[in-house]
This record gives C-alpha cells, sequence and structure tokens, in this order.
C-alpha cells in the first residue's frame, strides 16, 4: 500500500466483483466517444482466456485504475514463435490521474511479470511515460511491428530477465483481440 496525499492506494489481482469498475475506469479514462470503447478490449482479451495478469489500484476499496496484460508473440523469419506478455491497456480515472496510481499498477504489474518468468513485456504507449520504467523502443532490439504508428518510438519494450532477446528478430503480434483497436 501507498500513500499519496491523505489517500493510501492499494494495487491488487482483479476479483470477479471488480469487472463494472473496470470497464468505467477504461471508459472514463480513454473518453466515452472512443469507438470502440477500450473497456470491451478488456472484456473480449478476458472472455478468451488472454488476461494472463489483470491488476487494480484501489483507494478506500474503489477501483480507480487497472492494468492488463496479455500474451505477446513474436514470430522469426524461420517461423519460430517465441512468448513473451503485452502491457495494455492501463487506464487510471481522471479524478486520480497525475497522482502516481498508473506508475504504482507499471511497476506492481512489471514485478508480477517478473515472478511468473516472463521474460519481457511489450507495448504500444508515450516513450517519455514509460521510459522511467525501463521501456526502450523495440526496433532497438529488432522486433518489428507492422501496425500504423504515429511515434515509432511509442512501438516498447523491456527485458525481465537481462538478454532474453539477445539473437530475437522478427515480427511482433499482439493478441487478436487488438486488431480492432490499433
Amino acid at each position: 500500500m501507498t500513500d499519496v496525499g491523505s489517500a493510501s492506494i492499494a494495487v491488487r489481482p482483479e476479483a470477479p466483483g471488480d469487472l463494472a469498475s473496470i470497464r468505467r475506469v477504461a471508459d472514463e479514462a480513454f473518453g466515452l466517444d472512443r469507438v470502440p470503447l477500450l473497456s470491451g478490449l478488456v472484456d473480449a482479451l478476458r472472455d478468451n482466456s488472454h488476461a494472463t495478469l489483470s491488476l487494480v489500484a484501489t483507494i478506500d476499496g474503489d477501483v480507480v485504475g487497472h492494468v492488463l496484460f496479455s500474451p505477446f508473440s513474436v514470430t522469426a523469419p524461420d517461423g519460430e514463435i517465441r512468448m513473451f506478455l503485452a502491457l495494455g491497456p492501463l487506464g487510471v480515472a481522471p479524478s486520480h490521474q497525475r497522482q502516481g496510481v498508473g506508475s504504482m499498477l507499471v511497476r506492481e504489474g512489471l514485478a508480477a511479470c517478473r515472478s511468473i518468468g516472463c521474460g519481457a513485456v511489450f507495448l504500444l504507449g508515450g516513450p517519455r511515460y514509460y521510459g522511467r520504467f525501463g521501456f526502450e523502443p523495440a526496433r532497438i532490439k529488432g522486433i518489428e511491428y507492422l501496425g500504423k504508428l504515429r511515434n515509432p518510438d511509442a512501438w516498447q519494450v523491456i527485458e525481465l530477465i537481462e538478454g532474453v532477446l539477445t539473437g530475437v528478430r522478427g515480427i511482433g503480434r499482439f493478441s487478436p483481440e487488438f486488431d480492432d483497436y490499433e
């Protein structure tokens, strides 16, 4: 548990009773005018058993943030497939943004990924925000992304096991549920 101002933030695994709150946080964080709504991606990943790790941040028992990690594959030119995890979506209720909730979810999530033996985590996100956690452009590691990118540096990776990406080259792919959200 971490104190932010006068509130204490706790991070824990998602529970069945959290689903409506997770949807609310995703919709508020990313905008209700976004079509399709990002809460649909979270539901689809969970419904298809692709929610490897799902954490919520709570303040006084209320869910104010959520992060999800799902399967991510890298296919080498010779067809070999290596499995890792993807971070996202990460959302924090607007009333609790810029208070350390998102950072806490990322740190706790990466620690949990490390504890289950995940070697690397990939994401699409702001380089300035995620760079402070150790993420770097994935192209540096030789992993390409075929989707449309406004900023190529938004395609990022962090090695949780040092050297796990040494010699790995190929095309990265999120779970199929992401196809409608790119």
